[in-house]
This record gives C-alpha cells, structure tokens and sequence, in this order.
C-alpha cells in the first residue's frame, strides 16, 4: 500500500501516515483481474466466495455494488458471492443494530471513510460515526491490546452501541468475545461479518465458538 498519490509501492509494514491509494481500490474489482479470479476459484466445488475488500464496497457505493456482483454472477457458476459490505449489512439487519460506529483502518483517509458511512445509511442503517480510528501502524502490527484500545476509545467518544471494525486487513477476530463482555455491545469485524455470511443456510454458524455473539443467532 501507498500514500495516495505516491507513484512506487512501499515494502514491509505500512507505515502509519500512509493512507491507500483509491486507484487499486477499483482496479481490485476490475474486470480483468476480479471476473477472471472468481470464475478460476468456481472451477472448485465451492459453496460460496467472499470478496474480502472493505475499501471495494466503500468505494462504488450500494449500486456500484450491485452492479459488481450481478456481472460476477455470469461467471460464478451459481456459486453464492459475498462481499465486505453485503456481508456487514446482513448482519447488522439480523441483529437489528443501532448507533453503530465504524472503526476504518488507520490507513483509510476521511474521504473512504466517508463512503463509508454513505454506503451504510443509504440502506437504512444508523451509522453514529465512521473514521480511521483502527491502531496505528499498518496490518503487521496490529494487536488485540491496540484494538482493545481502540475500540474504547471510539465507543467513549461516540456512545456507540455497536462496533463494525471496517477493513480486512484490521486483525480482530480472536479478540472479539473479549471486548463484547467487556463494553456490552456488539463487535463485528470485516472478515467475521464474511465468515458469517459464506455459512449461510448451514448448521456450521451455531458451532462457530469464539467469533462474537451474533453467531449464536443462525
């Protein structure tokens, strides 16, 4: 990842006043380069593909969204697609959730953040807060001690009643239990949200232990 507009890639960990740039963020869900992944991986006897890219949905917005999975779908082989997004917004529907703040990644800027928000209250839903208020410095260091912080932070600041940690690359998933016993609210996380929604229609989602609450829920 790079600073926005920085013209060479940077090499190990991002550094903390780096933002992503938003031109790779539209090339991921290019034509040539997402058609022809989703349509090699659905050779595979799958059940369901995940686009694990928070940033994608933020950026071309609800309808942009749609339009992106239904050209998916021609070459998907009737294989069931999720995104980032689709995959957050089910579950905060199925948990009927409330005063909501988004915790983006520190290396998204205002303006994705921003998307953000947009994206979520064009469906109904009530955003209180969307900023880039993950730990700093860069997904390779990122710890559940930071996140926890984190979190605090934002719910003191925004009397949030629920937490969705934007960004895949955010690792928060194992600390999850932990920090909805210890704030009373409800933690999803971009790649829970994910893993949540690929098990659809299964039993699979009640034997998930350990990755929040709202699994419990089916």
């Amino acid at each position: 990842m790079t600073s926005r507009g920085s013209n060479t890639g940077s090499s190990g960990p991002l550094r903390t006043d780096e933002k992503i740039a938003h031109d790779p963020i539209l090339q991921f869900i290019a034509p040539e380069i997402i058609d022809q992944t989703v349509e090699s991986l659905s050779n595979s006897p799958l059940d369901a593909i995940g686009l694990a890219f928070t940033s994608s949905s933020f950026k071309v917005g609800v309808s942009g969204e749609q339009e992106l999975l239904a050209r998916l779908s021609s070459v998907s082989h009737g294989i069931r697609l999720n995104t980032t997004g689709t995959a957050a917004t089910a579950a905060i529907q199925a948990l009927k959730l409330e005063k909501i703040a988004i915790m983006a990644p520190s290396w998204f800027d205002e303006d994705l953040c921003s998307d953000g928000k947009t994206y979520f209250r064009d469906q109904g839903l009530d955003i209180v807060s969307a900023t880039p208020s993950g730990p700093m410095g860069g997904p390779l260091t990122i710890n559940p001690a930071a996140t926890a912080t984190a979190v605090k932070n934002l719910v003191a600041r925004t009397g949030a009643k629920a937490v969705f940690i934007a960004g895949n690359g955010q690792r928060a998933i194992g600390a999850i239990d932990q920090f909805e016993r210890d704030l009373s609210i409800t933690i999803l996380t971009a790649n829970q949200v994910l893993l949540w929604a690929s098990f659809e229609g299964t039993d699979i989602r009640r034997q998930v232990e350990g990755y929040g609450r709202f699994f419990a829920t089916g």
